[in-house]
């Protein structure tokens, strides 16, 4: 199993659909479960040029619990 973070700047909400249905394709086609969830789709605490600093805020976790809680 591997577990992402990925974070692309500046997408709309349809590219955020794109994107996810995207990975969803390509990984399924290989018979492998798949499993995203877009947990923030603004730009906060992301792309900064020192890597230290981009780390999830905690609203973004808890918005990741909520959706999995949701399920």
């Amino acid at each position: 199993m591997a577990r992402f973070v990925l974070d692309i700047a500046n997408l709309s909400k349809e590219e955020i659909s794109e994107a996810m249905e995207g990975i969803i394709v390509k990984f399924s086609k290989e018979q492998m479960i798949v499993s995203i969830r877009c947990i923030d789709e603004t730009n906060e605490n992301q792309f900064y040029e020192t890597g230290s600093y981009n780390v999830l805020s905690d609203r973004q976790i808890e918005s990741f619990r909520r959706q999995v809680e949701n399920e």
